[in-house]
């Protein structure tokens, strides 16, 4: 009788503590990251962006008062491909260089950028994003396990959603013949959303992402685009508009922008909503352009 009410009272003591125990404080890079960790660990996890609202993760620089907020944190999820190479400098200046890092492309199948290295844009896809988003609930239940299998239901509802989003694209695009359709694009971080529907870039425009072409790589981007006989080139929402523009008058194919997802709000909402402007976009521009199949 005493062993079984001791049982009992330990079951009592735990179970209280558990449903005391603080959420876990999780920091994000970028803000897919956020969306994607406020969905996958809804009340049992408080998310922390470690880049002020509105600061592009390309230019960010830290100032000294971004370093306070990392002091409460329990992990941060890091891009690790080039994305927010300001994170590791400010972890050593607050003192945080054991801090547990989640890294959501391990596993994930990387395609090459412009220059040879691992293109860092694998957030921007439906199907990437869907296996980081399962390897951000396992990593989130190593940390808290007793939360484990909320985190992994978790995302396995936000991941179908995300699913149903690329499904139903592709499905108005089965009507349209998409030999007749040639791409360029700004830059190659839109490669992993392009891959997503099956298509291939003829041409990228800027040598680097937010490394702005000279005139001679311009004069090189236009020749090949005329030369693929691109019909089509997307570019970046709130980029500077001028080489665009120029390409556009000299070869006459559409402009299409498109988010990239960086700056502004964080919302738990944000990744899926421009998930689909994006995906909305793609499909309009495709189908305005591109045959219909007989």
């Amino acid at each position: 009788m005493r062993r079984f009410l001791a049982t009992m009272a330990l079951i009592l003591v735990t179970s209280a503590a558990e449903a005391t125990r603080p959420p876990l404080r999780v920091g994000v890079t970028l803000n897919p990251y956020f969306s994607w960790v406020a969905n996958v660990g809804g009340s049992a996890v408080t998310v922390v962006p470690v880049v002020p609202p509105g600061a592009d993760p390309h230019s960010y620089q830290p100032r000294p008062e971004d370093l306070v907020a990392l002091a409460s944190l329990d992990a941060v999820v890091t891009n690790g491909l080039g994305h927010d190479t300001f994170l590791e400098p400010m972890l050593r200046a607050a003192g945080k260089e054991n801090l547990a890092r989640l890294d959501p492309n391990r596993g994930v199948s990387l395609l090459p950028d412009a220059s040879g290295g691992a293109n860092s844009h694998s957030f921007l896809s439906v199907l990437a994003a869907s296996q980081q988003i399962q390897t951000l609930a396992k990593e989130l239940g190593a940390l808290d396990p007793g939360d484990a299998s909320l985190f992994e239901e978790n995302a396995r509802i936000y991941t179908k959603k995300l699913r149903h989003l690329l499904a139903e694209a592709l499905s108005r695009l089965d009507a349209v013949d998409l030999t007749s359709v040639h791409i360029a694009t700004v830059h190659d971080g839109y490669a992993y959303l392009f891959s997503d529907l099956g298509l291939k870039v003829e041409a990228v425009v800027q040598p680097r992402h937010g490394i702005e072409p000279s005139a001679r790589q311009l004069a090189d981007s236009i020749a090949r685009i005329r030369a693929a006989h691109v019909n089509v080139l997307f570019t970046e929402m709130g980029l500077d508009p001028r080489a665009v523009e120029a390409i556009e008058k000299e070869t006459g194919c559409r402009l299409v922008r498109l988010t990239h997802m960086a700056g502004g709000e964080d919302s738990a909402g944000r990744f899926e909503r421009d998930t689909k402007t994006n995906l909305d976009a793609i499909v309009a521009i495709l189908t305005a352009v591109g045959k219909r199949r007989s």
